[in-house]
């Protein structure tokens, strides 16, 4: 297994630490390196990949989605670069021919406002949003833990 990039890892141990989900793969998004062939992957944003734990009621991981969404939403930085926090269905929930029920995964993603931006501007937007969904995380992990 590979080690979880410098720059994503705060997120994603934040993330882990809400005893929610447990993430399964990042990105901290790589401008201005070339893509290696075959490599298809889209490395112009930042993302963490997370398998929903069992016996979490979903309404739980909504509310940290809505409190991490709303305070993006109330941050300057909404105009720097985007965040999205999606709940990915698994395309293909086929197993030795029997249909298996339907599963999911939750996916956050960062990536800069303005495209067209130099490679380092996307850098330091993203790396910016990084700390404030870490932030944002770690002040729901709080909040939570106080109730």
């Amino acid at each position: 297994m590979a080690p979880i990039e410098p720059l994503i890892l705060p997120l994603v141990n934040a993330i882990n630490d809400t005893g929610l989900v447990t993430t399964f793969s990042s990105c901290q998004a790589h401008y201005g390196k070339p893509q290696e062939p075959g490599d298809f992957s889209d490395r112009t944003k930042a993302d963490v990949r997370a398998y929903f734990l069992p016996n979490v009621p979903e309404r739980d991981v909504e509310s940290l989605i809505l409190w991490v969404l709303s305070d993006h939403m109330d941050d300057p930085t909404q105009w720097e670069a985007h965040l999205t926090v999606v709940k990915h269905y698994i395309a293909d929930p086929r197993e030795n021919g029997v249909l298996q029920p339907l599963d999911a995964i939750l996916v956050f993603e960062l990536w800069p406002f303005d495209p067209t931006e130099s490679d380092a501007i996307k850098r330091r937007v993203v790396n910016k949003l990084i700390q404030r969904t870490t932030a944002s995380v770690r002040e729901y992990i709080k909040q939570r833990q106080s109730h």
